[in-house]
């Protein structure tokens, strides 16, 4: 009987930790399940910034383009007026 007693112990003592231990496991979980919840959040708000910074370099890129062309075209302009004025001064001659 005291055999049984010491065994009926030994399996209380193991249910007990085996519980503390669930216990501990569950709020591991909790707190792990919160730190996904945040980076999944974060990752959203990054996605978000990146699509945003993608959007602004689009339109660098479009206004960089267009500068360009408006100075290849003033350039061209300023080339043809220098031409016109000589062409000009060649006539008062």
């Amino acid at each position: 009987m005291n055999e049984l007693n010491g065994l009926i112990q030994q399996v209380a003592e193991k249910s007990k930790s085996l519980k503390s231990e669930v216990e501990e496991k569950a709020i591991q979980i909790e707190t792990l399940q919160t730190k996904v919840n945040l980076l999944l959040s974060e990752k959203a708000e990054l996605e978000e910034q990146v699509n945003e910074l993608k959007q602004q370099l689009t339109q660098l890129s479009d206004n960089v383009i267009s500068e360009s062309t408006d100075t290849i075209f003033n350039n061209r302009i300023d080339e043809l007026v220098r031409e016109i004025d000589e062409c000009i001064h060649h006539l008062k001659q």
